[in-house]
């Protein structure tokens, strides 16, 4: 599934799992987090967000634009 896939930008993002694991991705690199993690996506990056597991994955995230 899907969270966020279209590459956009903006001033940052926190992004804090609760459950399953979600995959970050930041121009050239990948970040995974899992369940109980946090992670602040630089906005000017462009990036985008997937569910990287086989369950549903629920996180929080808060974005300033």
């Amino acid at each position: 599934m899907v969270v966020d896939q279209l590459p956009h930008i903006h001033i940052c993002t926190i992004i804090y799992l609760i459950k399953g694991e979600a995959k970050v991705l930041l121009a050239d690199k990948e970040i995974i987090i899992h369940e109980n993690e946090s992670f602040l996506v630089e906005g000017k990056i462009p990036h985008s967000v997937w569910n990287n597991a086989e369950v549903t994955t629920i996180m929080i995230g808060i974005t300033v634009i």
